[in-house]
C-alpha cells in the first residue's frame, strides 16, 4: 500500500517516505523486502526514506550490523535516495559494541549516527552513555530517538538547546491508548521543539510484542499523514520554507502519563535503574 499525502509547496521542498514494515523471520528475506519498499518509494519520487527502530529483526549481532549498513549504503547509493535508518550494532575500534540509527546520503556514504541512549525495545539492555547529536541532512537538522529515547522526560531539555528542525521518533505502538499517547507527544514536540516530527513504527509481531502499526507524520501541530494498520510506504513533499524560526521560542512538552509509566517499566525489565 502506498499512501501519498501532498503539502502546499513552494521552490523548497524534500520529498519524504516513510516505511511501515512487517519483520520477516529469515534476515536475508527481511532486508530483500526491504529494499523492494525502498525500490517503490523511489518510484513515487522519495528522496529521504525513514525506516522504524527494529526493521532489520531482533537479531542483529555487531557481524549483521555491519552487513545490514554495507546493504543498505548500496541500495542508497543505487537509488540515489538518502535512508534513515533504525537500529544497528556494531563494534568500534576500541571493541566495544554500540547501537546507532545511521544517516546514509544518495551515495552511500554515513554522514552521521546517533548512539542511543536508552536501547531499542529489540535489544532488551539499557545504556547510559549515548549522547543526543544533531545530523544535517536534505531535510535540515534532525535528531533520532529509539522507542525509549522517545519517552524519556529527562533529555527534553537536551532537545531544546539542540534546536533541530525534525525529530523522528522510532517509536512502535502496541495497544491504541498508547498510539493516542505517542501522537499527543509528536504533536506537541511539533509546535515547541521542532518544526515536523515523524513517527516511524513497525506492524505485526516482533519478539512477544505486536505492533498496531502508528506511522505518521506531525507538521506545525497538524497530523498532516497517517498509515493504516497495515504495511505501507508513505510519501509526503515537506516544504523547508515554511519551517517557522523560532528564536528561542521553543519548550518543553508535557509527556503523557502513560509513557512515563512506559519509560519506566521498560527500563525495570531492560534492567536499568
Amino acid at each position: 500500500m502506498v499512501l501519498i499525502t501532498y503539502v502546499i509547496t513552494s521552490e523548497v521542498f524534500v520529498k519524504l517516505a516513510v516505511i511501515q514494515q512487517k519483520i520477516l523471520d529469515n534476515f536475508d528475506e527481511n532486508l530483500s523486502s526491504l529494499s523492494e519498499k525502498i525500490k517503490e518509494a523511489v518510484s513515487y519520487g522519495a528522496e529521504v526514506i525513514c525506516l522504524s527502530e527494529c526493521f532489520a529483526g531482533e537479531d542483529i549481532s555487531p557481524e549483521r550490523g555491519a552487513k545490514v549498513l554495507d546493504f543498505l549504503s548500496k541500495v542508497a547509493s543505487k537509488n540515489k535516495v538518502s535512508i534513515i535508518t533504525g537500529n544497528v550494532i556494531f563494534s568500534n575500534p576500541e571493541g566495544e559494541t554500540k547501537e546507532f540509527s545511521a544517516v546514509i546520503n544518495r551515495t552511500g556514504k554515513i554522514i552521521g549516527l546517533q548512539e542511543k541512549i536508552s536501547s531499542p525495545f529489540c535489544s532488551n539492555k539499557v545504556t547510559e552513555d549515548g549522547k543526543l547529536n544533531l545530523i544535517d541532512t536534505d531535510l535540515g537538522k534532525i535528531i533520532i530517538l529509539s522507542q525509549l529515547d522517545c519517552i524519556d522526560g529527562s533529555i527534553e531539555e537536551e532537545i531544546i538547546s539542540l534546536e533541530p528542525d525534525l525529530i523522528v521518533m522510532q517509536f512502535s505502538s502496541v495497544s491504541l491508548l498508547e498510539s493516542e499517547a505517542v501522537k499527543e507527544l509528536a504533536l506537541s514536540r511539533s509546535l515547541g521543539e521542532a518544526n515536523v516530527v515523524i513517527t516511524a513504527s513497525l506492524v505485526g509481531k516482533i519478539g512477544d510484542r505486536v505492533c498496531l502499526g502508528n506511522s505518521f507524520i506531525a507538521f506545525q501541530g497538524e497530523i498532516i499523514t497517517e498509515a493504516a494498520g497495515n504495511e505501507s510506504v508513505m510519501v509526503v513533499e515537506l516544504d523547508s520554507s515554511r519551517f517557522f524560526k523560532y528564536k528561542g521560542l521553543r519548550e518543553t512538552v508535557v509527556m503523557p502519563d502513560l509513557l512515563k509509566q512506559k519509560f519506566e517499566r521498560e527500563r525495570y525489565l531492560a534492567g536499568g535503574i
